[in-house]
């Protein structure tokens, strides 16, 4: 059972590691920065806000107290 759960993870392992070669092979590409001094019309200018702001509501969530246990999340 060992033995079979360590292949496993050594094929997870390689499976990681050729994922990772093949987003390098990516960075060959040099990228062009996208301001020219140019502005095209369909764009919005940087003045004008792309999107309505959102009204955000503040949460009134009262203290929890858990008997002095801290909880931890991942």
């Amino acid at each position: 059972m060992k033995s079979m759960n360590k292949c496993l993870c050594l094929l997870l392992a390689l499976c990681m590691t050729l994922g990772m070669m093949a987003m390098v092979s990516c960075a060959d590409v040099q990228q062009t920065p996208d301001d020219q001094g140019e502005t095209p019309d369909d764009q919005p200018t940087p003045g004008e806000p792309d999107e309505p702001e959102i009204e955000r509501l503040p949460l009134n969530l009262p203290e929890a107290n858990y008997g002095g246990k801290e909880i931890h999340f991942l």
